[in-house]
């Protein structure tokens, strides 16, 4: 938070050229303010002051997300303040700092009046960023639904929504706060452990963070006894035998991470393995000659070639929405259906048919689980179900909403582990 260890940068900035702005020779800040467009920003520089913080402020407070808007957006918001600055300059400050009754009176007059305009606008950011999130769910409620086929969604944002919306975005599985979810470069396989029944059968659920989307759902079947979990996952670490990127550079930690998960398994002898991921092409390591949809398939195969034993569940993956939930939520509280995404965009079906190819010509004892028809009825995939919101993203599940698949997951693994 500001002021903090941040604040240091501006303040060492601004004394730097105090003392160098004016200093002997050829070679001295006062050269570059000297400058035509380094004189206008310091003409406008209080109006610009006054502008930048609500154009930083209140579209954070619209977005209705814990996380900052991006680099991007923030530098273009920063170039919108100019031209606002201008026209505040030209049409207020120019024309108020020539009124004869402030050019006769004292000069604390002016003071006073440049402080009450600068608190009049930060309390109007202020205010505004605290209204915002309140106009955003119907007057209505809805009661909670429990997964069905075919779901229709709810057509409205309530008003007992769960999670809210603004606290949607951190409705994560708990392996994120127990810091066994691998992310970045970390390697460590070594996961999660949930259930204390000792003659349930043991579950392992391994990929990356679509795995552990289906955390909270295995975890709630741990707690009630009817199996015990292991888990290894780790973000944009796909469990494929296939050269993987991150960052645009070669993924060297998720070879890594698989190699030891796989090694895990083969130790503790699960009865199931729960296999999921994002079917993300962009994951793939550029350059290979082979298409997506070939290497998705072999690094599928390979992976499943090195499970010797267990039967393996592999999860389709979970719809991917065409924008954020909670940002259309927001601007639809009235029409919450206009968020749903058609669900012939909602997929990458090539990758989805490489990967019942590769199950179906396996010689482990795969199987393809899909519930689809939980999350998408015949035309679109809603983001709501009853009062429970699905997505936390647009393409991770809420903790909340998986915990409520524990049951439809349990019906299509319970015969693989009986």
């Amino acid at each position: 938070a500001f002021p903090g260890w941040s604040a240091a940068l501006p303040v060492l900035a601004t004394a730097a050229l105090l003392v160098g702005g004016a200093a002997p020779g050829g070679l001295h800040a006062g050269r570059v303010l000297g400058l035509a467009p380094m004189q206008f920003l310091g003409t406008i520089s209080y109006s610009l002051y006054l502008v930048h913080w609500p154009l930083q402020v209140i579209p954070q407070a619209a977005s209705l997300s814990e996380e900052p808007l991006s680099l991007w957006i923030r530098l273009l918001l920063g170039a919108v303040a100019v031209p606002l600055a201008w026209l505040l300059h030209r049409l207020v400050e120019r024309p108020v700092l020539r009124w004869p009754s402030l050019r006769r009176g004292p000069s604390w007059r002016t003071g006073a009046l440049a402080a009450a305009a600068s608190l009049a606008l930060i309390a109007t950011s202020a205010g505004i960023s605290q209204v915002l999130p309140q106009q955003t769910s119907s007057d209505r409620t809805a009661a909670q639904e429990q997964p069905s086929l075919a779901p229709a969604g709810t057509d409205f944002v309530p008003a007992n929504l769960s999670p809210t919306l603004e606290t949607v975005s951190g409705d994560n599985p708990s392996i994120y706060a127990a810091g066994c979810h691998q992310e970045g470069n970390a390697a460590d396989a070594s996961g999660c452990r949930a259930g204390e029944n000792p003659d349930a059968p043991l579950v392992f659920l391994v990929g990356d963070s679509h795995a552990a989307n289906w955390y909270p759902a295995l975890e709630r079947l741990a707690e009630e006894g009817r199996i015990r979990l292991d888990s290894s996952t780790k973000s944009s670490c796909l469990p494929l035998e296939t050269p993987q990127q991150f960052e645009d550079r070669p993924f060297d930690s998720c070879d890594q991470w698989r190699d030891g998960v796989l090694e895990r398994i083969a130790e503790v002898e699960p009865d199931l393995v729960v296999l999921a991921s994002f079917n993300d092409p962009e994951r793939l390591l550029p350059g290979e000659e082979e298409d997506p949809e070939s290497r998705w398939h072999d690094g599928l195969a390979g992976t499943l070639a090195r499970i010797d034993g267990p039967p393996v569940a592999v999860m389709r993956d979970v719809p991917t929405q065409a924008q954020a939930p909670t940002h259309c939520l927001a601007q639809n509280p009235e029409s919450a259906g206009r968020c749903a995404t058609p669900r012939a965009d909602a997929f990458e079906e090539p990758l989805v048919q490489a990967e019942a190819d590769a199950i179906a010509e396996s010689d482990a004892d795969a199987h393809h689980v899909d519930l689809t028809d939980y999350f998408c009825n015949d035309s679109t995939c809603p983001v709501l179900l009853g009062n429970t919101v699905i997505y936390r993203d647009q393409h991770h599940l809420t903790q909340t909403f998986s915990r409520e698949m524990a049951e439809p997951l349990w019906e299509e693994i319970e015969p693989l582990v009986v």
